[in-house]
């Protein structure tokens, strides 16, 4: 069954901005337009938003998916089980029964027929039953409910309706609708499965009875594959079991899925866990964080620790880093100012408009990894810096950081243009581009003065690299003369008047 939460990369309950905002980022990297040999990939998620992007058809798929929540709306089964007359019958203490023996309870299989821990034929035949007894309850439930005054009688089915609506949920979740994870441990829990597996789980966390506090606390053996996940890499210990046992359902299930994507990408490790389990109270957000960077490809040690440590800012920070991928804006300086700084705003929408205008291409991602030779990095470093800072700025003054972002690029593209000349024309040109890279690094100052206490020190720095550069990458004879572009004494008049007004203009 196609899962379409699962195809844009967002949680089953997702606000429609963040289905759209996925969808936007996703269409960047697989538009036929834009990337070949994607397609299949882009149909896909063009199916995903077609129906998730629509308040109306979302609400009915998810009827579909979820019955025993949302019965609203049947399903065909449904239909196909009133015209044949399946019949169940209710049990008045099926918290006594095990799952298997509480099956074949109600709906009265024998033998062959019944279902056990060893025989479980049809998993999808099992779902739709399952399902469609719970859609008759949830319809009795809802007109018995219209009595104001409830006699005995009807008090008695009500309860009736409850106890065995919370077994066949959990049923569905341990039994049939769920990975094997569930069964198998609920298997060792009650005397069905005795594998040297099971036995080796019970023999670490020091007995079955541990097993069953695991069961008593989360019924519906939420964080059961983490059980697994974590033996499969040497990390399930008693300390780690009971950090389990002890968080409330909705927070095991998130870690439990962050545990799995870890031991996915190798990254599961006793430290990782460790990190995960002490930001804890924050894994809904960081679970959302880290489904932007699988969806990115760039699920890797430094972005989760980066995700992880952001805490509540995890799935915006996560956000961000998918989006930088996505318009290829990731560097060391760009990834340094999202740790950094908390954005206030979203930047998909900017990137995006950017990458469909052409004003971020190849070409501009090209000049940013450009690092030329090492005597020029420092100035390569201070220009990552300033782009970085336009990044940060989308997120608060969209205008502004678009304008300081695009005159990063272009301030950087000049000194790729100039240093990839060979030395001679460097030499002969050398006046002109520093006059040129001065004019220009200068040209947007009246326009952030809104931005200005942190643009000055910026620009000054920049300055400041550019006369730290000399003439070394212009030859070994200019080496030789001891003067940079500026001479040391300028240099250091510079330094001191980053503080006044005068340095806003070209020397």
């Amino acid at each position: 069954m196609t899962n379409y939460y699962q195809d844009l990369g967002v949680a089953p309950n997702a606000t429609a901005k963040e289905i759209k905002a996925a969808y936007r980022r996703l269409v960047l990297t697989t538009h036929p337009d834009k990337v070949a040999g994607k397609e299949a990939e882009f149909d896909r998620i063009q199916a995903a938003y077609d129906v998730l992007g629509d308040p109306t058809t979302r609400r009915a798929y998810d009827a579909s998916q979820s019955p025993l929540i949302n019965l609203s709306n049947p399903a065909s089964y449904i239909e196909r089980f009133d015209r044949q007359g399946l019949l169940f019958y209710l049990l008045s203490s099926p918290e006594d029964l095990d799952l298997y023996t509480y099956f074949n309870r109600l709906f009265r299989w024998q033998g062959d027929k019944a279902i056990t821990p060893t025989n479980l034929p049809n998993h999808d035949v099992q779902w739709e039953m399952l399902s469609y007894v719970g859609s008759k309850l949830f319809r009795r439930e809802q007109a018995l409910q219209r009595d104001r005054y409830p006699s005995a009688a009807v008090k008695e089915e009500l309860r009736l309706i409850d106890v065995n609506t919370v077994k066949i949920g959990l049923v569905l979740d341990i039994i049939v609708a769920s990975p094997q994870h569930r069964k198998r441990l609920y298997d060792g829990v009650m005397g069905f499965d005795d594998s040297a597996e099971i036995e080796e789980i019970t023999h670490l966390l020091g007995g079955k009875a541990q097993l069953a506090r695991f069961m008593k606390n989360h019924p519906d053996l939420t964080g059961a594959e983490a059980v697994f996940d974590l033996r499969q890499v040497d990390c399930l210990t008693p300390a780690n079991f009971e950090a389990l046992l002890t968080m409330p359902r909705r927070q095991l299930s998130d870690v439990s899925s962050v545990i799995n994507r870890l031991l996915n990408v190798n990254l599961l490790t006793q430290a990782n866990f460790d990190r995960l389990i002490h930001q804890k109270t924050h894994s809904l957000a960081i679970i959302k964080g880290l489904s932007r960077l699988n969806h990115a490809k760039i699920f890797t040690q430094d972005y989760f620790n980066i995700v992880v440590n952001a805490g509540i800012e995890a799935e915006n920070v996560g956000n961000n880093l998918e989006m930088l991928s996505t318009s290829r804006l990731l560097t060391t300086a760009t990834i340094n100012i999202i740790k950094e700084r908390i954005f206030d705003k979203d930047i998909t929408d900017s990137c995006i408009a950017m990458c469909d205008s052409g004003e971020l291409n190849q070409e501009t991602s090209e000049v940013l990894m450009w690092q030329g030779l090492p005597e020029v990095q420092p100035l390569n470093q201070r220009l990552d810096q300033l782009i970085a800072y336009g990044i940060y700025l989308l997120s608060c003054d969209a205008e502004k950081g678009k304008l300081v972002l695009l005159h990063g690029l272009s301030l950087k593209k000049e000194v790729k243009n100039f240093f990839e000349l060979s030395l001679a024309e460097q030499e002969q040109t050398m006046p002109a581009f520093k006059d040129s890279f001065l004019t220009h690094l200068h040209s947007q100052d009246a326009q952030m003065g809104v931005h200005r206490e942190e643009w000055k020190v910026i620009i000054a720095n920049l300055a400041i690299a550019l006369t730290g550069l000399g003439l070394i990458a212009l030859g070994i004879q200019y080496a030789a003369t001891g003067h940079g572009f500026f001479a040391s004494t300028q240099r250091q008049k510079l330094v001191e008047e980053v503080a006044q007004d005068l340095w806003l203009t070209p020397k």
